[in-house]
């Protein structure tokens, strides 16, 4: 495997891993604004359990 392959993948993994960083920030500033987890977790297409898990880890 060439070493151009091997950092086209770790830049995908850091991008999607950075993706996920600020959405889980997202929700936790719209958390913290008093949006109710129901109506952010409609917003993201997630269920209302994991957006609790991810607010939870936040506090």
């Amino acid at each position: 495997m060439k070493n151009s392959d091997l950092f086209a993948r770790s830049k995908s993994r850091y991008e999607q891993w950075d993706a996920t960083a600020q959405r889980n920030a997202d929700i936790k500033r719209r958390y913290g604004a008093g949006q109710p987890v129901e109506q952010i977790a409609l917003h993201y297409s997630l269920s209302p359990n994991f957006v609790q898990r991810i607010v939870g880890a936040f506090e």
